[in-house]
């Protein structure tokens, strides 16, 4: 959907913002927008349980890395993605499952 967006949808304007107003002026979404809010009815739309959790863009962005990490991609590509100076950075988006803990934790040792 967001190659979508930026290939199809989002005015041909030179900003380095990926969200802009489809209606001219082209400028960014400011945070007195409150561009997640314009999102939450897809959310809900999509069955998405939102008690509790945090669920505006910055939610699809630790999605997007969790995804791509999860599929194998290198922590190096996803910060180059993100657009990361420092792959360290993009370690702090990668949420873990239970399972990935579990493949994770040491063994134990027995006395």
């Amino acid at each position: 959907a967001l190659l979508d967006y930026i290939k199809n949808v989002r005015p041909k304007v030179d900003s380095p913002y990926v969200f802009i107003r489809l209606r001219k002026p082209y400028i960014p979404y400011s945070v007195n927008d409150h561009f997640g809010d314009k999102i939450l009815p897809y959310f809900k739309l999509a069955g998405v349980d939102i008690k509790g959790k945090h669920h505006g863009l910055h939610s699809l962005r630790h999605s997007l890395v969790t995804n791509l990490f999860e599929s194998g991609t290198p922590v190096n590509e996803i910060a180059v993605i993100l657009g990361h100076t420092s792959a360290a950075s993009t370690k702090a988006y990668v949420w873990s499952n239970i399972e990935r803990l579990r493949i994770a934790a040491l063994e134990v040792p027995q006395k």
